[in-house]
C-alpha cells in the first residue's frame, strides 16, 4: 500500500491559479491548522498571494501552539470576496482536512461560485467541491500536502516540515493510530526529521506538556460521569456547557480522556458530547479500529476517518445521546 500522489489537475490548480482561499473545518485540530499554515507558507514561496480562513472556534488544547499565526485569518470571508472580485482577481479555494460543506460553517455558502479543491484524508460522500485530492490510507493532511510539495518540484523547508509533523502527530496520537504496512509513511516522516527545526521532543511537548491541573480535575469529572453500553464496548460521556464556558481553553483536553478510556480492554468506541452551544452537541467519536465511526458520523452530515470521526447534533443531552446509540447500535450489531 502505498500514498497516492495528486493528479496532473490538482498540479496544474497550483501552478496556473495566483489567488488561494486556504479553508479549514469547524473546530479545527492539529491537523487542520498545520495543513493551512504550511500550504500557506509554501504558496508564498511560490510567489502566490493567499488568504486563511477558518469558521472557528479554537477550542482544543492542540490549536494553541497556532496562536501566534491567528493574524493570517481573514474573519470576513464575503467582504474579502467581494474586494478581490473588483480588483478582477479570480481566487480559488482549497479546503483541507474536510470533504463536507457543512463542516466548514458559512464558509461553504460563500464559495460556491469559487472553483474548489478539496485535500483530505477521509471522504464525507458528499458532492462538494471541483478537485480532489483524497487519499483514505493517509494518516493525516499533512502528509498529503508534504507530497503536494514534492510532486510540484519543490523541498519542505524548516517551518513548512514543523508544521507537517506537528499535524502528522496530533492525528495519529503520536504514531499510536497507525496500523499494519505503515513503512511508507515512515519514509515520509524521515524526510520532515531530517528537515531543521523538527524534533520529535519539541513537539511532544508542545502537544501533550501543557496541561494544568484544572483541566486534570475536569478530566477526572467527565471520566466519572462515562456510561457504559453492549459490555462495555461503547463507553460515552458528555462535557456541558457551564462547563465549557467555566474553563480555558487550554483546560479541555479530549485525547486525554479517549487515551483513558480505550485503555479499558472491551472498549471498542469512545463518545465524547460536548455541548459547544445551549442544546448543540458537538460529537467526537473514536474507534480502537472494529467500527467504522465515519459511517456513524455521515449519517449525521460530519465526516472523519474510520477510528476518528465527528459531527454535530442539535437537542437536549437525552436526545442527542438517544440518536447516537440508536444509530450504533446497528453498526456494532
Amino acid at each position: 500500500m502505498k500514498l497516492q500522489f495528486p493528479t496532473n489537475d490538482v498540479l496544474d490548480f497550483f501552478t496556473d491559479n495566483d489567488l488561494f482561499y486556504l479553508i479549514g473545518h469547524r473546530d479545527p485540530d492539529g491537523d487542520c491548522l498545520s495543513s493551512q499554515i504550511a500550504l500557506n507558507l509554501f504558496l508564498e514561496r511560490m510567489g502566490k498571494k493567499t488568504r486563511l480562513f477558518t469558521p472557528g472556534p479554537y477550542n482544543r488544547l492542540e490549536s494553541e501552539p497556532f496562536l501566534n499565526y491567528k493574524n493570517l485569518f481573514v474573519k470576513d470571508i464575503n467582504n474579502t470576496i467581494k474586494s478581490d472580485i473588483k480588483k478582477n482577481k479570480n481566487p480559488v479555494a482549497v479546503v483541507v482536512d474536510c470533504s463536507a460543506r457543512n463542516r466548514i460553517g458559512i464558509i461553504g455558502d460563500s464559495i460556491l461560485n469559487i472553483k474548489t479543491l478539496i485535500i483530505d484524508h477521509h471522504y464525507s460522500g458528499q458532492n462538494f467541491g471541483d478537485l480532489f485530492y483524497i487519499d483514505p490510507t493517509a494518516p493525516s493532511v499533512t502528509i498529503l500536502i508534504s507530497i503536494l510539495i514534492k510532486s510540484l518540484g519543490y523541498s519542505v523547508k524548516n517551518d513548512e516540515a514543523k508544521l507537517l509533523f506537528f499535524g502528522f502527530c496530533t492525528d495519529t496520537g503520536f504514531f499510536r493510530h497507525l496500523e499494519n504496512n505503515n513503512s511508507f509513511i515512515f519514509n515520509e516522516i524521515s524526510i520532515l526529521l531530517k528537515t531543521e527545526p523538527v524534533t520529535p521532543r519539541e513537539v511532544f511537548s508542545l502537544i501533550y506538556r501543557n496541561r494544568t491541573l484544572a483541566s486534570r480535575k475536569l478530566l477526572g469529572k467527565i471520566l466519572a460521569r462515562t456510561k457504559s453500553y453492549f459490555s462495555g464496548s461503547i463507553l460515552l460521556t458528555y462535557e456541558t456547557y457551564e462547563e465549557i464556558s467555566s474553563v480555558s481553553e487550554d483546560e479541555r483536553d479530549s485525547d486525554a480522556l479517549y487515551l483513558q478510556l480505550f485503555s479499558v480492554p472491551a472498549c471498542k468506541v469512545i463518545v465524547f458530547l460536548k455541548e459547544e452551544e445551549k442544546n448543540i452537541y458537538t460529537i467526537g467519536l473514536r474507534s480502537n479500529g472494529s467500527v467504522n465511526v465515519a459511517e456513524l458520523a455521515a449519517l449525521f452530515g460530519g465526516g472523519g476517518h474510520k477510528m476518528a470521526s465527528g459531527c454535530t447534533i442539535e437537542g437536549d443531552l437525552t436526545e442527542v445521546e438517544g440518536k447516537i446509540m440508536g444509530r450504533l447500535k446497528d453498526l456494532i450489531n
